[in-house]
């Protein structure tokens, strides 16, 4: 059967199912007319079909995941891309699916539920104060309303800089291996308010890796600074939100003020790592502890800082 003339996904999907229901029964009671027979009987006289209605989209969404409690949740993302591709002209529908598609393939249901939350922070340059779905078609798709231009130059160069950021793979024809490394450095961090600018930068100058190198450098002390000291989440998101605003301005990487610090972050920074680092949390003791390593063998050793480990080598106590 043909779905070419169907008006939408959904629809085309009904009919393959159907399809394929029709075969596993020829296949199944081929040879077995009473089984046939049964079989129907039992489909007639013990299921049902539920018709359900509700007053908006809201309303279905909370009912889908009530009765769809075994199954697959939707994400914010699935809502989304119903409320993009639905307002998608007929030609493009198959090419825009197609393309979201192979986005989420890349970056996995999580992942690319994570870019737009990053999204929505380049966007609002600010903390999250609804759920993702409301601020998302609030922040961006106002914005945004051509969906074939939202999918083209908004959501595939930020998927594809969000993928190289978090996988640290890079590609140029120079200073890549050092642009991965601070990526991987970058990622061990137990917050990620630094992935949006970054990807807002990655996907305006990808192709000046000097400019990748210069920014990337600046944004992982400024982030070292922050894990080292404490830096609550709001002064985080605050400061970060003034370097996509900077980011937003054209600025290259020398003139993002706000990825400085100051002469007291300096001073505080440098008190932390002079004071008894082995006391701290854990998380912030072993990034420490790696990246000053990192910097004493200067390249003499190279690890794998996604794997490395710091044990002790000493006794806890003296016996």
């Amino acid at each position: 059967m043909d779905g070419s003339g169907l008006d939408n996904d959904a629809q085309r999907n009904i009919q393959a199912n159907t399809a394929y229901f029709r075969t596993a029964v020829e296949d199944a009671f081929t040879d077995d007319e009473d089984a046939l027979v049964k079989f129907i009987q039992f489909i007639l006289g013990r299921c049902y079909l539920v018709a359900v209605s509700t007053p908006n989209r809201e309303s279905a969404l909370r009912v889908f995941s009530v009765m769809n409690s075994r199954g697959m949740e939707l994400q914010p993302t699935d809502i989304i891309k119903a409320d993009i591709i639905g307002t998608v002209p007929a030609a493009d529908k198959n090419k825009i699916s197609d393309e979201w598609e192979k986005m989420e393939v890349d970056l996995g249901r999580d992942g690319f539920n994570d870019l737009f939350s990053h999204i929505r922070m380049i966007y609002a340059k600010e903390k999250a104060r609804k759920s993702l779905l409301e601020e998302f078609r609030q922040h961006v798709l106002g914005k945004n309303p051509d969906p074939r231009k939202f999918v083209k130059d908004i959501l595939k160069p930020y998927a594809s800089a969000f993928n190289m950021i978090r996988t640290g793979s890079y590609v140029a024809e120079e200073r890549s291996t050092e642009v991965n490394e601070l990526l991987t450095w970058l990622n061990r961090l137990d917050f990620s308010d630094w992935v949006p600018p970054a990807i807002a930068f990655m996907s305006r100058w990808k192709d000046d890796p000097a400019e990748i190198l210069a920014f990337f450098q600046r944004l992982e002390r400024l982030s070292a600074y922050m894990l080292a000291c404490r830096v609550n989440v709001n002064d985080r998101i605050e400061a970060f939100a003034e370097v996509l605003k900077e980011i937003e301005d054209g600025e290259c990487a020398a003139n993002i003020t706000y990825l400085e610090l100051d002469q007291d972050e300096i001073n505080e920074f440098v008190d932390v790592l002079d004071g008894n680092v082995y006391q701290l949390m854990p998380r912030r003791r072993s990034y420490i502890m790696l990246r000053l390593d990192s910097f004493l063998v200067d390249r003499g050793a190279i690890y794998d800082p996604k794997i490395l480990t710091i044990e002790h080598v000493l006794p806890l106590t003296c016996p």
